[in-house]
């Protein structure tokens, strides 16, 4: 703390005159460096407090935001250039995540595009996909005699084959129900339109319709009539 040369007396640091005496306090350079000093350390203070506002702003980011951020610097970094190590690193793992997926798509893709055979060893359908280039033009349930009529149009350049009609008239879960399965064996020709007519024992739950190749159409809603 500085001191008054005229009196002695002892002043505060930021006094410009004495309070006693009332002379001008004259201040060394060593408590000049240390006012600049303070100074310097509240400036610090205010700069680390503004950046910790920011980075909670930042956090506070959505999700995609940040996942996008987290993608984008996978194999950049905003300092310079990536490591080699850690693109060798990246560039592993990118290809195992893919090849895991892959693994998980692919029979579904062999099967779309028919380049597997979807029969097991006894004749059953590995997978059952829903069936391209068919359409359900319209059903209609006669109340009165349990009968059902729907159009179905072949869309595709060659037969289809319709083999058989599930009939769920309670649905408790995918392995279970009250089904009935009638065998049709009704052959479609390329771009025309089969007339189906079949009977239920009531109002089913659903239907099913199975195709050859293991393609299926599900129907859940068609037309009352009397």
């Amino acid at each position: 703390m500085p001191y008054c040369t005229k009196c002695g007396f002892q002043a505060a640091d930021d006094d410009s005159f004495c309070a006693r005496c009332g002379a001008e306090i004259k201040k060394t350079s060593e408590m000049m460096q240390k006012n600049n000093s303070s100074n310097n350390i509240n400036i610090n203070n205010i700069n680390n407090k503004k950046s910790d506002v920011d980075w909670n702003k930042s956090s506070s980011s959505s999700f995609w935001k940040v996942f996008w951020e987290s993608l984008k610097h996978t194999f950049s970094d905003t300092e310079g250039p990536i490591s080699k190590k850690r693109l060798i690193v990246n560039s592993v793992l990118g290809i195992l995540i893919l090849a895991i997926v892959i693994s998980i798509f692919l029979p579904d893709l062999k099967m779309t595009f028919g380049t597997v055979n979807p029969y097991d060893s006894n004749g059953d359908c590995r997978y059952v996909i829903s069936a391209r280039k068919v359409e359900m033009l319209s059903a209609v349930y006669f109340n009165s005699t349990n009968k059902f009529n729907v159009l179905i149009k072949n869309f595709r350049n060659d037969d289809l084959l319709l083999k058989s009609i599930s009939k769920t008239y309670e649905f408790q879960d995918d392995f279970g129900g009250e089904t009935e399965i009638e065998v049709v064996n009704a052959h479609i020709s390329p771009d025309t339109i089969l007339n189906l007519t079949f009977f239920v024992d009531k109002e089913p739950y659903l239907l099913g319709f199975s195709f050859a190749g293991c393609e299926k159409i599900k129907l859940l809603e068609w037309s009352l009539s009397d």
